[in-house]
C-alpha cells in the first residue's frame, strides 16, 4: 500500500526545485478543508484521478517554507476550530486558515463579528473564525495569520441526498465576506480566492478537477460538488497566496 500522509504531515524544503526561496527558515501550519488537505494526496476521482495533488502548500515548500498540513477533508469551520485548538502553534512563523465551502454545503449560519475577548458563538462561522484567530494570537502572538476565502465553486443537491439547504448552487458569498470582515478587524492579510480566481461555467473544466454532473443520469452517484481545484487552479491559488504573504 502506498503511504498516504495523514493529519499533521510535514513536508519541507528538501523538495525544492531550485527556484528563489524567500521563505527559507520559515515554518507554517495550514488549517482548512479538503482543498488544504489534498496536497500530496492522489485525487480520488475526476479528470486527474490517481495523480497526487500539487496543492498550494507545495509551492510554499518550493519557496523554502517548512509546512505542516492540518487540513481535514469534508470539514466545516467547526471541525477546523477543533484542530486549531489541538495543534502546537508555538514554533510557527505563519498560520494559514481557510473555510467556507463545506460551511455552505451544510448551511452553517454566518453569525456576526463581536468585539475582541467576547464569548463567541461557535455554532456560527464568524464565531468559530474569531475564536480560532484569538486562540492563535494567544498561543503565538508573533505568528503571521493569513486568512483565505473559499473558492467560488459549485454545490449540487442530487436526488436522495439530504442537504440542509434544498437547492443546488454556488458556494455562498457570505462566507467569503465573513473572512474578509474578520481579516479587516484583526489586521490579518486575506488571500481572496473567492473573488480573485475566475470560476465561470466556461472555466470550470480547466479550474476544477471534480467530474461534472450528468443531468441525464437516472441515478446518482452524480458528484455532490465541483469544489476541488485542478493542478492549474492550485497554481493560481498559490501565486495569489505567495503575493499575499510577501505584501503583508
Amino acid at each position: 500500500m502506498d503511504f498516504l500522509p495523514g493529519p499533521g504531515f510535514v513536508r519541507d524544503a528538501c523538495m525544492n526545485t531550485g527556484r528563489q526561496r524567500p521563505f527559507d527558515g520559515r515554518s507554517a501550519v495550514c488549517f482548512g478543508d479538503s482543498v488544504t488537505w489534498y496536497d500530496g494526496h492522489p485525487y480520488t476521482w475526476g479528470k486527474e484521478a490517481g495523480k497526487p495533488a500539487r496543492g498550494f502548500e507545495s509551492y510554499l515548500i518550493e519557496k523554502g517554507m517548512r509546512v505542516r498540513n492540518e487540513g481535514i477533508s469534508n470539514a466545516t469551520i467547526r471541525e477546523i476550530r477543533e484542530r486549531v485548538f489541538a495543534a502546537d502553534l508555538k514554533c510557527a512563523n505563519y498560520v494559514f486558515l481557510t473555510s467556507g465551502a463545506n460551511d455552505s454545503r451544510f448551511g452553517v449560519p454566518t453569525g456576526r463579528l463581536l468585539p475582541r475577548g467576547s464569548e463567541f458563538d461557535t455554532s456560527s462561522f464568524l464565531g468559530c473564525l474569531q475564536s480560532c484567530i484569538e486562540h492563535i494570537l494567544d498561543e503565538n502572538a508573533s505568528a503571521g495569520i493569513i486568512l483565505m476565502t473559499p473558492l467560488n465553486g459549485w454545490i449540487y443537491a442530487p436526488r436522495g441526498y439530504a442537504y440542509p439547504r434544498a437547492e443546488s448552487g454556488r458556494v455562498e458569498k457570505r462566507f467569503a465576506d465573513a473572512v474578509l470582515e474578520a481579516g479587516a478587524y484583526y489586521g490579518c492579510p486575506v488571500c481572496d480566492w473567492f473573488n480573485g480566481i475566475e470560476m465561470t461555467e466556461s472555466a470550470r473544466p480547466v479550474m476544477i478537477n471534480d467530474p461534472e454532473p450528468d443531468p441525464k443520469a437516472d441515478e446518482d452517484p452524480n458528484p455532490l460538488y465541483s469544489l476541488h481545484p485542478s493542478t492549474v487552479c492550485y497554481g493560481l491559488m498559490a501565486g495569489m497566496l505567495i503575493d499575499t504573504i510577501l505584501n503583508a
